[in-house]
Order: structure tokens, then sequence, then C-alpha cells
């Protein structure tokens, strides 16, 4: 019986083995199919279609930038502000007639129908982000670029569509996103080797040749290509500005600023009328108004005092 078992476990083996050998291999996907692969993926609100169409070098280089981000950031001044814009978030939803019926808004004339028709989705993005690997800063030294976008990403570029869907506009790429990308059509011109060339027209029926060329597998846009090594050199370049030392000058102003702010959201959520809520409104606007201007003050003091020559001292005699 143990023979038997074995002697069939093995030509299972080898018949999933022949299976694999003889099935066709992935077929590789031409540099127009690639365009409306993006394109449609974009247009169902898919932006994780964007990361699986660049090479792995470039997905590397993509996480690397933001590892070293968040590295860089004061954690505190980052995990504060997402803080805030989760409560505010909050504040938006649960108070929103009380923001809408403020005078302020109702001086905005046509505008403020448009706010109110994308206030809830508004409140959505910003809960959306402070509650994902953005929101912390432990969370996105070690976040994957990948799962976000295949997660919070598909779900704020959904809202994002739907945003536009119904915003008015002239431009064809604002008024319907989804429509535009749906009208993208790409046709091969020509391919020799891992150079190609593909026509792209867009919704305005403009179209365009653009040359491809092939990246560890991958077919992306020469341009893209050409420039991408001195895109990440200069966004490397920029993090290597970012000193800690430097944010931890304004830190305290910072941060007092942000509780501030924070306190006057609890406030509102707490306020039980109209008059107790705005009361808090108003408070915040004055915090804030003071907190800008002493540290745009002290801004200018320590540009000041960069700008002036240093004295040498003379020897004395």
């Amino acid at each position: 019986m143990k023979k038997t078992i074995a002697a069939f476990s093995v030509l299972t083996l080898a018949a999933a083995m022949f299976l694999q050998a003889a099935a066709p291999a992935p077929a590789v996907l031409t540099p127009d199919a690639v365009v409306m692969q993006v394109a449609d993926g974009l247009a169902a609100g898919q932006p994780i279609v964007v990361w699986q169409a660049m090479p792995a070098s470039y997905q590397a280089d993509v996480t690397e930038l933001v590892h070293t981000f968040a590295d860089r950031m004061d954690p505190d001044i980052w995990n504060r502000t997402f803080g805030v814009m989760g409560k505010v978030s909050l504040v938006m939803t649960e108070k929103k007639d009380y923001i809408l019926d403020n005078p302020m808004f109702a001086q905005q004339g046509d505008k403020i129908q448009e706010v109110q028709q994308q206030w809830d989705r508004i409140a959505f993005f910003l809960s959306t982000l402070s509650k994902s690997d953005l929101g912390d800063i432990d969370r996105l030294r070690t976040a994957n670029p990948e799962a976000f976008l295949a997660g919070t990403g598909s779900a704020l570029m959904s809202e994002f569509l739907t945003m536009a869907a119904t915003r008015q506009s002239d431009n064809p790429w604002e008024s319907n996103f989804i429509q535009s990308m749906s009208n993208i059509q790409a046709t091969l011109i020509s391919i020799n080797g891992d150079f190609a060339v593909v026509n792209i027209t867009g919704p305005d029926n403009k179209s365009k040749d653009v040359n491809f060329v092939k990246v560890e597998g991958k077919w992306v846009p020469e341009e893209m290509a050409l420039e991408w090594p001195d895109v990440i050199e200069e966004a490397r370049s920029n993090l290597a500005s970012l000193q800690p030392e430097r944010l931890s000058e304004n830190k305290d102003q910072v941060l007092a600023a942000l509780m501030t702010v924070d306190s006057s959201l609890d406030q509102m959520l707490s306020a039980q009328t109209y008059t107790d809520f705005n009361n808090a409104l108003q408070g915040l606007i004055g915090a804030g108004m003071m907190h800008f201007m002493t540290l745009q003050q002290e801004l200018e003091n320590r540009e000041a005092d960069a700008s002036q020559p240093s004295r040498e001292r003379r020897p004395e005699n």
C-alpha cells in the first residue's frame, strides 16, 4: 500500500512538472498594450497598474525615497499633523451643518454649492489618509508602496474619480477622468528589439508618437527612462537637505500651533449649539493667525541674521 501511494505521488509530481513545462509562458505585452492596460486600470480606479508597469529598479528607487523621507522627518510633527487631519475630518462629518451655515461660507456665493457637493468626499480623503501608513511615521518607515496603492490608493482614487465626474470644467481630463482614460487609444507603429514607437491619441483627439524602450523587461516611455536617474538623484539630494536638526529649530512653535488646533477641534466636537461652535471656530482662526505671524517673524529674523556677513575679529596690538 505504501509503495502504491509513493508511486502515485511521484507520478502526480511528474505530471505537474510536465504540465508546467508545457504551459505557454505569460505573454509579454507590447508597448501599446501596456499603455492601454495602464489607462484601463486608472479608469477603473486602480493606481496599482502604474506601479506594476514600472521596472523593478524604479520600484526600488521609489520605496527607498519613501523610507528615507520617513527616517529624516520629525516623528512628533508628522504624527501630530496627521492626527489633526483625522480630527478635522471628524469635525467636517459631525458638525457639517454648523460649518456650512457659517457666514464665512455663505459669502462664497456659487462656490459654496461645489463645496457642499464635495464635502463628504473631502472628509473621506482626510480620514483615509490619517488612518493609512502615511499617517504614522513608524509605519511609513517600512511602508510597501505597492500595498498602499492597492488598498488606500485605490479607495482614494475611486473617490477622486467620482469627484472629478461631478466637477464643472471645460478640460475633458478634469470633467470626466474615467471617460478621458477610456478614450485613450494606443497604436503600435513600429518595434525593433528593445525600441518601439507608439501613437497615443488622447480624449481631445490629439495624437502623438511616443518612443518606448524596454527596461528590465518592462516597456517605458524613452523620455521617462532617460530622465529617471536625474529625477531620483535630485530627489535624494533634496532628502539629504532635510536635516532633522533643522526641523527641530521650529519644532516647539509648530507643535504648539498643532496642539492649539487640536484643542479647538475638540471644542468644536463638543459644541452643542451653533454659538458654541462658532466661538470655537473664531478662537481657532485667531490663534492660528497668531501662531503663523510668530513663526513667520522668527523665520524672517533668522534669514536676516544669516544674511549678515560675519565680522572677523582684528588682532589686538
